[in-house]
């Protein structure tokens, strides 16, 4: 028994130093937060509010990237958006969400399953189709209103992106909440980007929200 116990006591405290470690340098857990019904109504389909994802730090983000950066307006603060230029590049997004970098759209590739976010002004339920779009040869998924109906309402923007910095658009694009609201970020603060869903807000039983890869 007691060497049992030891080994329970030694196990215990390896595992706790290898996760301490791994939140260190390598990942580290972070839930979609509920009580923030703008950041969460523009990161869905791809996210939705009370998800706990792995955010990696390892290795820099790339572009396509759903990348955690410092708020340029209160660096205390923090942004979560899809990295979709950096600097140099010319970066044009319509009021309806399409964007171009340097003068090129990013294609559609193939429509997605429509679902229903909240409209973070009014409160109401909106109904939205789904689409993969494909950034520099990846894809993630992009929330619009239902077809037929008035279109994103975001803000219009053409700009150059100013050097250090890089732009962010929301995967949620009726929706947006990016560099178009707050500016471009410091790209040196793009440190960690989300790559794994651990659950959704329903808990381990949610078998369609479990153990799956975030594009």
């Amino acid at each position: 028994m007691r060497q049992l116990g030891r080994f329970i006591v030694w196990t215990t405290l390896i595992v706790g130093v290898l996760v301490g470690l791994l939140r260190a340098t390598t990942l580290r857990w972070w839930q979609v937060p509920e009580r923030d019904p703008v950041l969460t109504a523009s990161l869905s389909p791809t996210l939705r509010v009370g998800d706990w994802v792995l955010l990696w730090r390892l290795t820099e983000p790339k572009v396509g990237d759903l990348v955690l950066c410092a708020d340029p307006q209160a660096p205390s603060r923090q942004v979560l958006g899809r990295l979709y230029a950096e600097e140099g590049e010319q970066v044009r997004v319509s009021a309806a969400g399409e964007v171009f970098i340097n003068g090129k759209a990013a294609p559609t590739e193939r429509g997605c399953s429509p679902f229903r976010e909240q409209d973070p002004s009014t409160k109401l339920t909106v109904e939205q189709t789904c689409s993969e779009v494909v950034l520099r040869g990846r894809s993630h998924p992009r929330g619009n209103r239902m077809t037929g109906e008035e279109q994103g309402t975001g803000i219009a923007q053409d700009r150059q992106v100013p050097p250090g910095q890089a732009f962010l658009v929301s995967d949620n694009r009726h929706f947006p909440y990016d560099s178009r609201e707050y500016g471009t970020v410091t790209r040196a603060t793009c440190q960690e980007f989300v790559f794994f869903r651990l659950w959704g807000a329903g808990g381990y039983g949610d078998t369609s929200r479990r153990f799956s890869y975030v594009h």
